[in-house]
């Protein structure tokens, strides 16, 4: 498998430093491929690995201080371009060598707009069924989701009825993120709950607090992963 992702290490003793990412690649205090001089990290604290379908996990090895991303103290995690996290007191970062090159840019391509995106659904005749024999009921709270990464960072979405669906082709919840399947999730109202439901051409593509779900009741503080598209979840009222 070639590598085509690093992690580089945003502070400490090791700050700048990038390790490519590959089968086996350790983290800890001795012993490691990655030795870091912090006294939150666990000797043997954290090993990468490659599963099945072809993604790179980090996984803890019973450390202390477990792997912490986005407030979260986690035993696994997929590692994408963008995904931040922490082991101890060590932040780190996934990056992609092509994406740092084009930070440098002097011209850089021109991000589409909203207005751009649904001029050209609408130009290619892309039209939505809207199923009128659908149960439409409210949120036990109201919904709010908002983009911390992505194409699409600082948007928020507020969601007071369901079920609602989000897509790259969706005219409800518009999801600019490339590559992606047409439909991605839908969010509904169930037993006092708001359910996320993944469709069934993304099921693997959706992450769940760093999990692949395919159903599950969404709770305040929840992160959904997308692609590079990452979405908080939170209630109101």
């Amino acid at each position: 498998m070639p590598v085509t992702l690093f992690i580089e290490i945003l502070d400490g003793d090791l700050k700048g430093t990038r390790a490519p990412l590959r089968e086996g690649l350790t983290f800890g205090r001795v012993g490691c491929d990655v030795n870091l001089q912090d006294p939150k990290v666990s000797s043997k604290h954290a090993r990468v690995e490659v599963r099945d379908d072809g993604l790179f996990w980090l996984i803890d090895l019973g450390s202390s201080n477990g792997i912490r991303s986005e407030k979260l103290k986690l035993t696994e995690m997929p590692l994408r371009a963008g995904m931040a996290f922490r082991l101890g007191s060590t932040n780190m970062e996934v990056r992609d060598p092509a994406e740092m090159a084009l930070d440098f840019d002097p011209q850089p391509e021109r991000i589409p707009s909203w207005f751009d995106r649904v001029r050209e659904l609408s130009e290619k005749g892309i039209k939505q069924a809207i199923m009128v024999s659908r149960e439409v009921l409210p949120f036990p709270q109201v919904v709010k989701l908002e983009f911390s990464r992505g194409p699409q960072t600082g948007t928020h979405y507020y969601l007071g009825y369901g079920p609602r669906d989000l897509g790259p082709t969706s005219l409800d919840l518009p999801l600019f993120e490339p590559g992606l399947p047409s439909k991605c999730l839908q969010l509904r109202p169930e037993n006092d709950a708001a359910i996320l439901k993944v469709h069934a051409d993304s099921l693997g593509k959706v992450l769940l607090n760093g999990r692949f779900v395919e159903t599950s009741p969404l709770k305040a503080g929840d992160m959904i992963d997308i692609g590079n598209t990452r979405i908080q979840v939170d209630f109101e009222g």
